[in-house]
């Protein structure tokens, strides 16, 4: 797992929507080199909320993507993570909700940059 945020639950509502948007580069964590990512090196950056809900007998936790990279292109510096959500009732009753990134390639460092989670108004 990489760099995570809380999200402040009181916000979501059942039925709406937002955009999940993202700049991200890897990196090597020990010489800085570039990296890519795919099947045969590691899966892309993906940004994953995990929400939580109850008091401790009655704790429930679910998970739901927000987004990653669907195609990395190794000559762009940034790539990007487009993705759009709907809020569930899950989410929407969640006593809080982090979102968190992850990559399941063990040498890379992610690197975020013009992250941002907007309403989309219909």
């Amino acid at each position: 797992m990489g760099p995570a945020q809380y999200l402040d639950s009181r916000c979501m509502i059942a039925g709406n929507k937002y955009k999940v948007s993202a700049k991200v580069k890897l990196i090597h964590k020990t010489t800085g080199a570039p990296l890519t990512c795919g099947s045969t090196n590691g899966y892309c950056p993906k940004f994953i909320m995990k929400i939580e809900s109850g008091a401790w007998e009655d704790y429930d936790e679910g998970w739901s993507y927000m987004g990653g990279v669907s195609e990395w292109d190794s000559s762009l510096e940034w790539n990007t993570i487009e993705h759009e959500i709907t809020i569930s009732q899950a989410m929407a009753g969640a006593g809080s909700a982090v979102m968190y990134s992850e990559c399941e390639n063990l040498d890379a460092l992610m690197v975020f940059d013009d992250v941002s989670v907007q309403r989309i108004i219909d």
